[in-house]
């Protein structure tokens, strides 16, 4: 996958593709209930399902109940999306960040808090329904923190498959999660003219000061020696 070559900055409205979720809050942590935007993967299909459009002007961060869809659905199955549906609960454990390696190309940045994840996963949002774009599979469970390209995975990474080129104006999310659903790190979005303006070393995450929320930038090592101290349980 190459990001197509460095131009000119013409960012899209950041949430103008977002037409299928649910306003929520930053909660101690976490995102408490279905309603406000539960990490639980299934409470993602219920909102998905079951959620009549919001008017786009209204759509906000974060859209941490979308994070379900493609990779842990289909390994959960639908006795454990009904048996769940009822009582979505899993805590957020930490952020994720990206940035760019020297050649431009993204790589997914991983902060761990509290918990563990073992996966990535990319998608976008195209304004009818959730589009996953690849999934990063780990060997091990990641405690801690981890620097995943999406070209290139490092050692005890695996791609599903090679991902296909970014295209301009269009706005990529991606996160951090679990199989089994019980942790998933805060999901954040991006654009190709943002990973254009970002150098190697810096990463952009979805940063919570004082009951605000906006995307950050910061160079890695602070994102990665800091950034818990966003995070409360």
């Amino acid at each position: 996958m190459i990001v197509p070559g460095r131009g000119g900055r013409a960012l899209p409205p950041r949430y103008g593709s977002r037409g299928w979720q649910a306003r929520g809050r930053h909660q101690e942590g976490r995102f408490e209930r279905c309603s406000d935007r539960s990490v639980a993967r299934l409470c993602a299909q219920r909102i998905l399902l079951f959620a009549p459009p919001e008017p786009r002007e209204n759509v906000g961060r974060p859209r941490a109940w979308i994070d379900l869809i493609g990779r842990w659905l289909a390994r959960i199955g639908l006795v454990s999306l009904l048996a769940t549906l009822s009582g979505c609960s899993v805590p957020q454990g930490g952020f994720t960040g990206v940035s760019v390696d020297a050649s431009g190309q993204p790589v997914a940045v991983i902060a761990v808090c509290k918990g563990w994840i073992d996966g990535v996963v990319l998608y976008r949002d195209d304004g009818e329904k959730l589009i996953t774009l690849g999934n990063w599979d780990s060997d091990q469970r990641i405690r801690r923190y981890a620097a995943v390209s999406l070209i290139a995975p490092p050692t005890g990474w695996t791609a599903d498959h090679p991902l296909d080129v970014l295209q301009p104006n269009t706005v990529y999310s991606i996160f951090g999660g679990t199989d089994s659903s019980k942790w998933s790190t805060l999901s954040v979005d991006f654009t190709v003219e943002e990973l254009r303006d970002i150098s190697p070393g810096e990463v952009l995450y979805l940063q919570f000061r004082k009951g605000a929320e906006r995307i950050a930038r910061t160079p890695a090592t602070t994102f990665q020696r800091t950034v818990c101290a966003d995070f409360r349980d």
